[in-house]
């Protein structure tokens, strides 16, 4: 039986995201697993998403029984384009999956008119984007499906989302589907990994120093790459729904904040040092994300300040990039003492790079 919890904190992400279904899962990643494989989709068939990426979401489309085809990002707004992705289409192609990454909704319109022309399912990862626009159309309204996680932009134990916009007899049997996949496979969340959730979600929307020292350890003393096995916990519980709805009260304020945070620095910061937000899009800007002129310029400042961290590994752009969990609660000095850490190693790389020059 569903909770009451549960029921109204469907009914809240389908009015912010315009969509007409909603299924609780355990995390974004088992709800793109469980949506490709109520697709019926086969290794023939080709599910592109961006390579800049956790290892997560290829994985559970793989898993699911899809080939995963990476499209590279543009480098300025972080997510796919019309350009970086129009070679990667062909006969075989099914889906796209659109990160909107760190929040960013820049291009989403372009991969929906594409995905129109061509027939292919639209899925949009809103993981760090849930209020956020294009051209004031809300992200979730734009794919067929999305997937949305409950501890990116909230402070949870678990959960995750899987949304389907339409309300043809088509997307309702997928979602079914998707349903009763989930109730094969489903075993109690451990304790453990219930306590490693929530101070991930510190992580997230509070950049939190106890999680922050953790994730550095890992780091340090582990490869962090997910194990190859689905999860058995396939289900939302009425403890993560409780919490959501409790965060999602304050998610408009610490929005707002966020964006503050990414103006402000905007201003201390050199050009097109931070992710380029296109005209007419609405960023939640879940992280501040930051290009620098080198990876040793990146690796030292990462060294200087522990708020900096690399970001997904595996792409020539992830080289010189970092991120900070953007804390709405930064107070301007620590987004000033961000900038100038930033400029001083910004300095010494353009000092390096003219000596060398020279």
């Amino acid at each position: 039986m569903t909770s009451n919890s549960k029921l109204k904190l469907k009914s809240v992400l389908k009015d912010i995201t315009k969509t007409n279904h909603c299924l609780l899962t355990s995390s974004a990643r088992n709800a793109l697993y469980l949506l490709i494989k109520a697709l019926n989709y086969t290794k023939q068939d080709e599910v592109i998403i961006q390579d800049f990426i956790c290892d997560s979401l290829p994985w559970a489309i793989e898993e699911a029984g899809a080939t995963v085809i990476k499209a590279k990002i543009d480098e300025n707004t972080l997510t796919i384009s019309k350009d970086t992705i129009k070679h990667k289409i062909t006969k075989n192609t099914k889906a796209i999956v659109f990160i909107h990454t760190y929040g960013n909704p820049s291009n989403i319109k372009e991969i929906q008119e594409i995905c129109q022309e061509n027939n292919i399912i639209l899925i949009e990862d809103i993981a760090h984007a849930l209020t956020a626009t294009n051209n004031n159309k809300p992200v979730g309204s734009f794919g067929d499906f999305s997937i949305y996680s409950l501890t990116k932009q909230l402070k949870n134990t678990g959960g995750g989302v899987l949304l389907a916009k339409n309300n043809d007899k088509t997307s309702q049997d997928i979602l079914s589907k998707a349903k009763n996949l989930a109730k094969q496979t489903n075993k109690p969340q451990p304790l453990l990994e219930i306590i490693k959730k929530y101070l991930a979600s510190l992580y997230e929307t509070r950049a939190h120093p106890v999680s922050r020292f953790l994730i550095r350890l890992a780091k340090k003393n582990a490869d962090l790459k997910l194990e190859n096995t689905i999860n058995k916990h396939m289900h939302c519980s009425n403890t993560d729904a409780i919490l959501a709805l409790r965060s999602l009260k304050h998610l408009k304020k610490d929005i707002k904040k966020r964006q503050n945070n990414y103006n402000y620095l905007k201003t201390i910061l050199p050009p097109n040092t931070l992710q380029t937000i296109n005209q007419n899009n609405n960023s939640t800007i879940n992280y501040l994300s930051f290009r620098f002129p080198s990876k040793q310029a990146r690796d030292e400042a990462n060294n200087t300040f522990d708020l900096f961290l690399p970001p997904w590994q595996g792409t020539k752009t992830a080289e010189t990039l970092a991120f900070i969990p953007n804390n709405p609660y930064f107070s301007k000095s620590t987004l000033k003492k961000i900038a100038s850490i930033y400029n001083n190693t910004y300095k010494k790389s353009k000092e390096q790079t003219d000596t060398n020059e020279r």
